[in-house]
């Protein structure tokens, strides 16, 4: 709680009298201060002012609002002391005129004051467009995002700006001058309830027009973003594998500016606010159809990929039912889309375009909206089914945050692994809890099961790996390793695989893996990454393996051929240890990495080779 709403709260509690006496007070502190700076500036003020009787008639109309009291004595030291005082006190005390209504109406008069009635009406139209704009902002900006964002012109919101310090905080510099790079607050929420109440409309010609206002900023946000605002790779970091942490603020901001910032961030609430129906072929949907990822990309960027999903549930809440169908279907898919890739929408933004895409089903709206996208990349695509999966419970028993989540290889049942120190087993058919694993130190980041599904590891932060009994629950073993966020078992089980190594069981040592931008593979499969010359290309997500080609160079060489010719065992082992790796090459001469190596009598290597590769030797 702020001090001024704590002072707003004592002294509306307060019995009257007391009331009274601390506004009194008030206006004598803040009299004294107006009679001392004009003095300093030459501008003298009678002595007397204010009279005793002006200041108690002052008072009665503050009571019980403080904020009246500090609003009218910022208004008066603005300019002319005396005679906006008397302007004030000239205001009849009816009905109309009591409260908030006796607070802001004559400032807001003095604004609009002017002998020609139709200049008045355009300064009042303007107020209502500009003013109207900033109490209904769901976050402050700056004039100079205003005129981008409002497409009107510094000089004009200045010119609106100008005399309203009393009703605003407007930042200046030393000069004097409005400061544009600085956001404008309210000095009090009341001015907004002052400027939006309904009952208040026919009696204030300030009133605003909360719907149609939001309306209005909902529709400029959207054509703002739509005509140059957003584009593919907004941020030119031209790496499709760029971890948004890598990216500094400066470059986010520098490409995404306040006005567009706020765009992407809040034209979905503004819509819903306006109380409107959208339609098909609207405004809405036609951006959609073009900037959906666009606009996912930037919301990552600015570090709000979380409410990516909440929006598109929210816009989809105003679609109309008999008007909107097309719109319907593809705020449906693009939920499904959000949610399915959340996790690699927030950390690598570009995959958007990569793996959120390729691995979206084939009749996906998102994915054949944006399909060239793909085809620029691929030339031949991964199998995908045609629809969205069908989400069949809702597992519920974690008190922290749930980090890791595998299914059992023949999907019965779920593993979850989450900042409460606990792994959770669920039936995948009833969603009730069939096992609570307990025994690490802190958050788990990663769980897996075995192929046979009767053994369940899991990561944690404490720098543990664990395996479990899926039937019984007991811990089996415990591993010293490093943090790991990824794992899974390898074929034959023996072997726990993670993005930060591999751990052979039954033995406690952790051995990590050689470091693969070493070799001269142009394409390898690093963990849930396939790299090009060492850098991130593609994200897979978990249900869609890797498989690591040993292709040849244009000498003839391949990564597994260099190994095993110069008896490199652990760097075949970290190659092979990426996942199902298929060897069809040949080198300069015809052989090929098992052919060359039985026939210089490498017969370690060899059975290296047939151990783990799934070979595809041509002769």
């Amino acid at each position: 709680m702020t001090e001024d709403l704590h002072h707003d709260v004592r002294l509306e509690e307060a019995q009257e009298i007391t009331i009274a006496r601390d506004i009194g007070l008030f206006y004598e502190h803040q009299f004294s201060e107006i009679q001392r700076k004009n003095h300093l500036y030459h501008c003298e003020i009678p002595a007397e002012w204010p009279s005793e009787d002006d200041v108690r008639r002052l008072v009665e109309r503050a009571i019980p609002l403080f904020i009246f009291a500090f609003t009218v004595s910022r208004y008066i030291a603005e300019s002319n002391p005396q005679r906006r005082m008397d302007m004030i006190l000239q205001q009849s005390l009816n009905k109309f005129l009591t409260g908030l209504k006796g607070t802001y109406l004559p400032i807001l008069n003095q604004v609009v004051a002017c002998e020609d009635n139709d200049e008045r009406n355009d300064r009042i139209v303007d107020f209502q467009r500009l003013v109207g704009s900033i109490v209904l902002l769901k976050n402050p900006l700056s004039v100079s995002a205003l005129c981008l964002l409002l497409s009107d012109h510094e000089e004009q919101v200045v010119g609106v700006l100008q005399p309203l310090d009393s009703v605003l905080n407007i930042p200046r510099a030393e000069s004097g001058r409005i400061d544009l790079s600085a956001p404008i607050t309210l000095l009090h929420l009341s001015f907004r309830d002052f400027l939006v109440e309904p009952e208040l409309k026919k009696q204030n010609i300030f009133s605003i027009d909360a719907s149609g206002r939001h309306s209005a900023l909902g529709l400029r946000c959207l054509r703002l973003l739509a005509s140059g605002g957003l584009k593919e790779d907004i941020c030119e970091v031209n790496s499709l594998g760029t971890r948004r942490a890598e990216v500094a603020k400066s470059t986010v901001h520098t490409s995404l500016p306040e006005a567009t910032a706020y765009a992407c961030c809040y034209w979905v609430q503004h819509i819903v606010d306006s109380g409107e129906k959208v339609n098909d072929d609207g405004l809405v949907h036609e951006f959609l159809k073009k900037h959906l990822l666009h606009w996912m990309e930037a919301l990552s960027w600015l570090g709000r990929a979380s409410t990516i999903f909440h929006s598109l549930e929210t816009l989809r809440a105003v679609v109309d039912v008999h008007q909107g169908i097309q719109l319907l279907d593809v705020l449906n898919d693009a939920s499904r889309f959000a949610l399915r890739n959340r996790y690699i929408i927030n950390q690598a933004p570009l995959q958007i375009y990569m793996s959120a895409l390729l691995f979206a089903p084939t009749l996906s709206h998102v994915r054949q909206m944006f399909n060239d996208s793909l085809r620029k990349c691929f030339t031949m695509m991964p199998q995908v089914p045609e629809h969205w999966c069908a989400e069949t419970q809702k597992l519920e028993g974690h008190y922290n945050w749930v980090t890791a989540v595998a299914f059992s290889p023949d999907g019965k049942t779920v593993a979850s692994g989450s900042g409460d120190k606990t792994v959770r087993l669920w039936d995948a058919a009833t969603g009730e809890q069939t096992q609570k694993l307990e025994g690490h130190d802190s958050w788990v980041t990663a769980v897996a099961f075995s192929l046979d599904g009767k053994t369940v590891a899991s990561g944690s932060e404490d720098k543990t790996v664990r395996r479990w009994d899926a039937a019984t629950g007991e811990q089996m073993q415990k591993l010293d390793t490093l943090r790991v966020s990824r794992m899974h078992f390898s074929q034959d089980g023996n072997t726990i695989r993670t993005d930060a190594g591999q751990i052979h069981i039954g033995v406690v040592a952790f051995t990590r893996q050689a470091p693969l931008s070493e070799l001269r593979s142009t394409i390898l499969q690093d963990s849930s990454w396939i790299k090009c010359h060492g850098v991130d290309l593609l994200w897979l997500p978990y249900e869609y393996p890797g498989a690591c080609y040993d292709t040849s160079d244009r000498d003839g060489q391949t990564p597994l051929l260099q190994a095993a010719a110069n008896e490199h065992e652990g760097v075949v082992k970290a190659l092979l240890a990426t996942g199902k790796v298929e060897v069809d090459s040949k080198d300069g001469d015809g052989w090929t990495p098992l052919s060359w190596a039985a026939a210089h009598g490498h017969e370690g290597v060899v059975k290296l080779l047939r151990k783990y590769v799934q070979l595809k030797e041509y002769s």
